[in-house]
């Protein structure tokens, strides 16, 4: 017995020094990737703020947010840029082992919490056919106030208030519309109602996945999101959130849906070619001298001569090494058409690509009107995720951010089936002001990709077969894709053409900010009282085993002696 325990003793000492390993994995990687991300930092900006403002506190303060910004901005990409990193002896990745990683809660590392409302008064709006209809807004109105007390959906509610207010009218004659849904002018309450509940179903899918996308980019370990359809409400925790401003306009910000036209590689190579020379002379510590003249490259030859030969190759193709081309195919008709995309990276490599394409001297190689994004990270066939990203050159407005057609552009947008080939495609419509804009950017683009950006993410760049100019598009989804991977596709592309105007958007209507404070005495607190737990029980055991041991020792009769 004394045995088996010492085993299952031993079995369980194994399995928690493993489960905790994850941990000291975690915090070793993440402090070597803070390390490095400080020295790139500091490598660009030496002098601290104390040194470079003497005696002005303001300027201080203001440079020293500006280091910070720019410390968490570049560990951000490396951590991102290594999450299929091996970091440990048996090959787990970064990610997976901090998704096993002992984790602390928003009461234990403090963090944030916040419950947003979904916004369906904006969506029966958008539904009826007059959207100023006095009757619809009282009910709509009257709906709110109930929704504060009541714990019925938000669709009910004003269904109640709509016969409150009219006791003989119907809702079909709000809704009905041929050319929009397939609700008939005599349909019944009951048929409207169904309907109406389909639309909010879909609408707060909608906003749901737009705030799931945007959780990534807090930084924080497993985020916790959740939808309740029946009350309308989602729950956001961010435990490790640092920056609940940053938060709170994310969460709420519009979702950012642009169109945009794109370099491809022909256009590019020469300029890719000179800044891999570039990199390769930054990397030696060849430095441009502006004084003379540079070649097309930024470095000054005279200066690049001046090295030794063996430092000038210890960093040969720095780019290429990290990014392959994305050259020329051949397509049906033999001809050379290259893609959308300029360059393929992995994953844990699109760190170091774009640092090296922020450098002052290789970005001033490329276009000005050019800015690098890159795509959605695609699944296999299998729903696994697959380890590289593409690279978009995307051709933006002299002089501005915003491109062509952007915003709350799209009508509709849904997933559908090529009647004569059965292939997987998308159709969309435009509004009118939005169309003509499309026509033009569809006519000058004819066999060139357009890319679809949502919050600075390629999500698809089809290419133009002809000029659109009906306002009405259909994308066929990519070959080689099984059916049930191309409908999915399909539906989420589907929605992020939605996501322009969202239906539903989401608000903050209660938030809670724990302090790292409280996360210390919780921490402290918890630790005192497994020491407590653990000296108690442990002189217990003593005591229990030992009076024990001593009440079970066998007794001797001493025999009588008999004459």
């Amino acid at each position: 017995m004394r045995a088996l325990v010492s085993i299952f003793a031993a079995l369980l000492i194994i399995i928690s020094v493993y489960q905790l390993s994850f941990t000291w994995f975690v915090n070793s990687h993440e402090s070597a990737m803070q390390a490095k991300a400080k020295t790139s930092v500091s490598r660009l900006y030496p002098l601290p703020a104390a040194r470079k403002y003497p005696g002005d506190k303001e300027a201080q303060a203001l440079y020293q947010d500006t280091l910070d910004q720019l410390y968490n901005a570049r560990l951000a990409k490396l951590l991102d840029s290594t999450k299929e990193t091996k970091i440990t002896p048996w090959g787990t990745s970064y990610q997976k082992s901090k998704e096993s990683e002992l984790l602390l809660g928003l009461d234990l590392q403090g963090g944030m919490s916040v419950t947003m409302d979904i916004a369906l008064d904006g969506l029966i709006k958008n539904l009826a056919n007059n959207r100023r209809d006095p009757q619809v807004l009282k009910a709509i109105a009257m709906a709110q106030q109930k929704k504060m007390t009541s714990s019925n959906n938000f669709i009910d509610l004003f269904a109640e208030s709509y016969r409150e207010i009219n006791p003989t009218a119907k809702l079909a004659p709000l809704f009905s519309n041929i050319n929009r849904n397939k609700i008939g002018y005599d349909a019944s309450d009951a048929t409207v109602l169904s309907w109406l509940h389909e639309q909010a179903t879909a609408a707060m899918k909608q906003t749901y996945q737009v705030l799931n996308n945007r959780i990534n980019q807090f930084g924080v370990a497993q985020p916790s999101i959740n939808l309740d359809d029946a009350k309308g409400i989602i729950t956001v925790e961010l435990a490790g959130a640092k920056d609940p401003e940053r938060v709170r306009k994310y969460l709420q910000s519009t979702a950012n849906l642009q169109f945009w036209e794109v370099y491809n590689w022909g256009d590019l190579q020469g300029a890719f070619v000179n800044a891999d020379k570039a990199v390769q002379n930054y990397l030696n510590g060849v430095k441009a001298d502006t004084s003379r003249h540079a070649d097309s490259t930024g470095v000054a030859k005279g200066d690049s001569s001046k090295k030794d030969t063996a430092a000038q190759t210890a960093n040969a193709n720095p780019l290429f090494r990290v990014m392959a081309p994305a050259e020329a195919r051949q397509d049906a008709k033999g001809q050379a058409q290259y893609y959308a995309f300029v360059g393929r990276s992995l994953v844990k490599d699109t760190g170091t690509v774009n640092d090296y394409l922020s450098i002052p001297t290789i970005r001033n190689i490329f276009p000005q009107d050019l800015k690098f994004l890159w795509g959605k990270q695609e699944v296999d066939d299998n729903g696994k995720k697959i380890p590289y990203l593409d690279l978009y050159a995307i051709r933006t407005i002299p002089g501005s951010d915003k491109a062509r057609i952007e915003g709350s552009v799209t009508e509709n947008a849904s997933q559908d089936f090529d009647p004569i080939t059965s292939e997987v495609v998308v159709e969309m419509s435009m509004t009118k002001q939005a169309g003509k804009a499309w026509a033009d950017m569809t006519t000058k683009n004819v066999g060139k990709p357009i890319a679809i950006v949502l919050d600075d993410i390629v999500y698809s760049a089809p290419f133009v077969n002809e000029p659109i100019t009906g306002g009405s598009s259909r994308i066929t989804m990519g070959r080689g894709r099984s059916s049930n991977q191309s409908v999915t596709e399909a539906q989420d592309l589907a929605n992020i053409l939605m996501s322009g105007r969202l239906d539903a958007p989401a608000k903050i209507v209660q938030e809670q900010v724990v302090g790292p404070t409280l996360g210390r005495e919780a921490v402290n607190g918890g630790m005192m009282a497994f020491g407590i737990s653990f000296v108690v029980i442990f002189t217990l055991m003593l005591v229990y085993y030992n009076t024990a041991a001593g009440s079970k020792t066998p007794t001797t009769a001493t025999p009588k002696k008999t004459t």
